[in-house]
This record gives structure tokens, C-alpha cells and sequence, in this order.
């Protein structure tokens, strides 16, 4: 597992935000927003972002990105309670979660509402039953995952994700299917594993050589709440991920 370096990480500054790609990137832009910690850490991933999109209206949504980032924390935070005690997962939920709950209580009456009981899951993937589950959005994180996404790519790929292509988003994986991933992905990524501390946020991606853009991202928040993230062709339904830079099999995935 790889750790970022200390202090703000970023690429150099592009001329053009790398989300729109469209205004002037006048700023820089926090790829995993300080929300998410309970403690901000020695470093954070920044990329060149433009005023619109830093403050989050940029994509043409009227509610802030930074409403949806901390709507996606507190979902995150809620499921990642059920699998047992996290440090960060604590703090927020006793800290700011109560607080942002308290200065919004629609939002509080909306989680109660569609509160329930369902199955948790610990990391090790051990089912609990009676656990109580929330009903969520699940636009406002496809969202912010999308967010993400686009500043890894660039972060890592150090080109914007070209403007044909899109982020599809598979929220929330079951534990075996998370495992399988990871596992195929470290067979190719020529990224390897890059860990927030506290395991807040984890991440490992992989890149297609014969596509240009064509890229895979397995992410993870608390040890607990998984994602997966590809960008590729609006109209392809199924990615075969070409020959990888190791040399290992194809890989396919149906969208």
C-alpha cells in the first residue's frame, strides 16, 4: 500500500478547469473534501479547477457539491456504523453529522423516514441482522463519486478525462465482488493501492493502453463502503479493458 507524501499533493497547473473543461482554472480543487475527515491529514490531493467548480455548481446542478459531499459522508458514516467502531467514522458522527443534522432538520426527518431494518455487514463480510439501514439519494453520490473520479484521473493520468467520455458508478459492492476486483486490478494497475490515514479513503485504478481514457477505479470509505468507478464510451454497455501494461489476461466487464 502506497501513502501519499506529505503536504498538499497536486499535479501542475492546467490552463483549463479538469472538470468542465471549459472556464479558466483559477484555483484548485480538493479531489476528497475535507468533510470526509475528522482530522484534516498532512496531504491532499488537489487538481486545477475553475471558480464554478470548485464551489460545486459548475456541473450545472443548482445545489452545492459541498451539500451532496457531506450528504454522501453522513450516508457513508451511518452504514459504516454498523460494521463496528471507527475512529473517524466517531468522531464525525458525534462531531459535525450531529451538528449538520441539527442546522438541517429536514434532512434529520428525511434519514428518520426512511429508516429501517435491514442486514449489516462487517468488513470481513459477516452478515448482522437487524441493523438499521437509510434509504438514500443515490444521484447525490453517483455525483460526488463522479467528482472524484474525474480528479484521480487526473491526478494520476495528468490529462482531463476527455470530454467524450463519461463516469459510470456501481455504488456500495458486495464484499466478495470488492475482493474479486481488487484482485484483478492489482494485476494491472500501474497506480497501486494509495491509502488516506485511518483507511478514510482508498483507492487503487487501472488504465486501458489501446484506449486512451478508458480507465478503472475501486474505491473505499472506512474500510467499509465500497465503490467502483470506470470511465469509458456513454454508448458502451460492456468494457473490455484491452491488454494491460503487466501482460496479464483481458478484462471484461459488463456496465
Amino acid at each position: 500500500m502506497i501513502a501519499h507524501p506529505k503536504g498538499q499533493t497536486s499535479r501542475p497547473t492546467s490552463k483549463i478547469c479538469v472538470y468542465c473543461q471549459q472556464r479558466p482554472a483559477t484555483t484548485r480543487d480538493h479531489v476528497l473534501a475535507k468533510c470526509f475527515f475528522s482530522k484534516i491529514p498532512e496531504f491532499m490531493l488537489t487538481v486545477p479547477s475553475c471558480d464554478m467548480c470548485n464551489t460545486g455548481i459548475g456541473d450545472g446542478t443548482k445545489r452545492p457539491m459541498s451539500e451532496d459531499e457531506e450528504y454522501m459522508r453522513t450516508v457513508m458514516c451511518m452504514a459504516a456504523s454498523n460494521a463496528g467502531p471507527h475512529p473517524v467514522v466517531d468522531a464525525l458522527t458525534q462531531g459535525p453529522i450531529i451538528r449538520q443534522l441539527q442546522r438541517r432538520p429536514g434532512l434529520a426527518f428525511k434519514f428518520a423516514e426512511t429508516l429501517k431494518m435491514g442486514w449489516g455487514q462487517t468488513p470481513s463480510g459477516f452478515f448482522i441482522p437487524n441493523q438499521s439501514t437509510v434509504s438514500v439519494d443515490a444521484n447525490r453520490l453517483v455525483r460526488v463519486i463522479t467528482k472524484i473520479t474525474k480528479g484521480l484521473f487526473y491526478y494520476h493520468m495528468t490529462t482531463p478525462l476527455p470530454t467524450s467520455l463519461i463516469v459510470r458508478v456501481m455504488l456500495d459492492l458486495p464484499v466478495a465482488e470488492f475482493y474479486q476486483l481488487k484482485e484483478l486490478l492489482l494485476k494491472c494497475s500501474n497506480i497501486g493501492v494509495r491509502a488516506y490515514p485511518d483507511k478514510v479513503f482508498t483507492y487503487i485504478g487501472a488504465r486501458s493502453i489501446k484506449l486512451p481514457g478508458i480507465s478503472m477505479w475501486l474505491m473505499s470509505f472506512y474500510n467499509r463502503f465500497s465503490v467502483f468507478a470506470v470511465t469509458t464510451a456513454r454508448e458502451d454497455k460492456h468494457l473490455v479493458f484491452g491488454e494491460i501494461e503487466t501482460g496479464n489476461p483481458i478484462l471484461a466487464i459488463d456496465l
